[in-house]
């Protein structure tokens, strides 16, 4: 498992302004699209390895990797935050930076090369939701 948390500005001024269950409704959008971000990035499949006879999810011991990621948005007194994650035996081997086995190894995208790659642009998309709200 990977946390990452970040510090988005603006937020004490909603919570001022607004109140800190308007301010988690605000922040709510843009938290869900984030996260939906994420687990789209981390559902992706990549292209079997060359000559592979392998097919992916046919035998009975696949657990349907890429339909097991799920998220949810949590919210506590002035604070949102998020999870995404996948229940299946293996996952973390296949995805997981710290325990990514090495044939997995620059084929599959890691949570940890997913949030570096996503999260700038989810801190934007706070950021832009935040002003409007402000400027309201």
């Amino acid at each position: 498992m990977i946390v990452v948390s970040t510090t988005i500005e603006g937020v004490d001024e909603l919570v001022q302004r607004f109140g800190s269950l308007q301010m988690q409704h605000i922040l709510r959008p843009p938290m869900l699209r984030g996260i939906l971000e994420i687990q789209a990035a981390m559902q992706e499949y990549p292209a079997p390895p060359p000559n592979s006879k392998y097919l992916r999810g046919i035998d009975d011991k696949s657990e349907q990797l890429g339909k097991r990621w799920t998220h949810r948005v949590y919210t506590e007194p002035g604070s949102i935050y998020a999870a995404v994650g996948n229940n299946a035996s293996y996952a973390p081997y296949v995805q997981n930076f710290k325990f990514q086995a090495k044939i997995h190894k620059r084929r599959w995208i890691t949570d940890k090369e997913a949030m570096t790659k996503y999260l700038p642009g989810i801190v934007e998309d706070f950021q832009r939701v935040i002003r409007r709200a402000l400027e309201e």
